[in-house]
């Protein structure tokens, strides 16, 4: 399991280097960030916090399913919209992520699986029709108990 606190922007900037990222913080203040995350065999699940404002970028380049899993009811701004984060976001392969994550944001989870592992329970078909669909999630509005 990774459990990893970073202290600076660079710090958490190169220790996710394996990734197609960039980040900005734009509030001021000490940046702290706790990730934690287990990489199983068929699935990687993880949560984290930070605590400054900051602006980051990154692109899905697996084919992979990109889950993330809120865990507050506040706005967040996903690709320039703000979305009521009460939701899951899910993003696809090729698919560019731009999130603008405020200060004291509370701890989000994020799931991680490939498009064939996931197709082995849901269809292939219905995996296909999923992403379609992924693209305008994003950015409508829906509201979930």
């Amino acid at each position: 399991m990774l459990d990893v606190k970073y202290s600076s922007i660079e710090e958490y900037r190169q220790g996710l280097s394996k990734l197609d990222m960039s980040v900005i913080q734009v509030t001021p203040g000490h940046f702290s960030c706790h990730l934690r995350e287990l990489s199983l065999p068929k699935i990687t699940i993880g949560d984290r916090v930070f605590s400054t404002a900051m602006h980051w970028q990154t692109a899905v380049k697996q084919d992979c399913l990109y889950i993330v899993l809120p865990t507050c009811n506040s706005e967040l701004s996903v690709n320039g919209q703000n979305t009521p984060i009460n939701q899951p976001i899910v993003f696809s392969e090729h698919q560019e992520m731009l999130f603008r994550i405020p200060a004291n944001f509370p701890k989000y989870y994020v799931i991680v699986i490939s498009s064939a592992e996931f197709a082995k329970y849901y269809g292939n078909e219905n995996i296909q029709r999923l992403k379609k669909r992924i693209i305008n999630q994003n950015y409508e509005i829906n509201f979930f108990s």
